[in-house]
């Protein structure tokens, strides 16, 4: 699944370079979000939308709590499967 995502991070190539057909599919992944706004500030390519944003901040948001949550259930255990 990270070498899925790995391709569909927009790194080498801009949004406007993809087929319409797969940019919702680019727009799911939240690096892009963050690769395109490194686009729009150094090579002055569109700016990613607000939406955009908003969609990357709150699926950041939720990652990190679901990984602290996950962490406090099984910290007891952690040392031990170290």
């Amino acid at each position: 699944s990270l070498t899925v995502l790995f391709y569909l991070t927009p790194v080498f190539y801009g949004l406007a370079n993809v087929p319409s057909r797969y940019s919702l599919l680019l727009k799911l992944n939240p690096m892009a979000t963050i690769v395109t706004a490194n686009r729009w500030l150094l090579l002055g390519e569109p700016a990613p939308s607000l939406l955009q944003c908003l969609y990357t901040v709150g699926l950041s948001v939720a990652i990190a709590v679901l990984g602290y949550l996950f962490f406090v259930r099984v910290q007891d255990r952690f040392v031990d499967n170290l």
